[in-house]
């Protein structure tokens, strides 16, 4: 079995940050991710979750309603977007609900 590169690590440690960071400013847990990520890998999550596109996830419309954005499994995948992780699509789908954030309501 392979090890995973060092951009799928970092990937993985930034989005952990995230989800602590979004948990403890937001007062709540993201327990859809945390499953994701325990279970497959940050990476894999991600790809699983920007799925369909148009689908606004309960965290990600918690994180628009408080204000921060920057916490978003699609904000920490732009992070990323150079770092071959992604494909052109998710990476558009990630710009995309970032972009349409207020129709997350």
């Amino acid at each position: 079995m392979a090890l995973p590169s060092p951009k799928f690590i970092a990937f993985d440690r930034r989005l952990k940050e995230a989800m602590g960071l979004a948990e403890a400013e937001a007062g709540f847990p993201f327990p859809t991710l945390q499953s994701l990520v325990r279970s497959e890998s940050g990476v894999m999550a991600a790809k699983r979750l920007l799925h369909p596109k148009e689908r606004f996830s309960e965290g990600f419309k918690r994180l628009i309603a408080k204000g921060l954005p920057q916490y978003t499994l699609e904000a920490v995948v732009l992070e990323f977007a150079e770092d071959n992780l992604f494909t052109s699509e998710e990476i558009e789908i990630a710009e995309w609900r970032l972009m349409n954030a207020n129709q997350a309501s």
